[in-house]
């Protein structure tokens, strides 16, 4: 006999970890684009690469490591279609988690950015620098960017 794959009882550990999990991966995400843009971006793939991994280790024995929606409700179809009596009850959980986790990261991130920053900066573009720097091949800056 298969059992099923169920978090009855577990709830609330479930979600505070696909929260946590979610919150330090989208911080790291943030972070690295703030304040490390590598040039060629390898570097920077590398670190969101590995704190996805080490997050799906941490916690994917214990939920199923979804830290995204999507991958929840594709978990609960195919679970549906083997389990037939099977009910999406503990689904909320794993939309409402990263959610919650990512709102945090964002807010955290965000407060973080303007508590460094001196007030003159606060209230211009974050990616104003980023736009500046752009140029084309031929060393020229692009036209888009300066109609922006």
């Amino acid at each position: 006999m298969v059992e099923e794959c169920s978090p009855a009882g577990f709830e609330a550990q479930i979600f505070a970890r696909e929260m946590i999990a979610t919150f330090i991966f989208v911080t790291v995400i943030l972070c690295i684009k703030k304040y490390s843009p590598s040039p060629d971006g390898l570097v920077n793939c590398g670190a969101i690469a590995m704190t996805l991994y080490g997050m799906i280790k941490m916690i994917g024995g214990l939920t199923g490591g979804c830290m995204n929606p999507a991958v929840a409700i594709t978990q609960e179809i195919f679970q549906h279609m083997i389990y037939a009596d099977m009910t999406a009850e503990s689904l909320w959980i794993y939309i409402m988690a990263p959610l919650m986790g990512g709102l945090l990261a964002g807010a955290f991130v965000y407060a973080k950015l303007y508590s460094e920053m001196p007030a003159s900066e606060a209230d211009t573009d974050l990616d104003a620098p980023e736009k500046e720097n752009l140029v084309s091949k031929t060393g020229k800056q692009q036209d888009s960017i300066q109609n922006v």
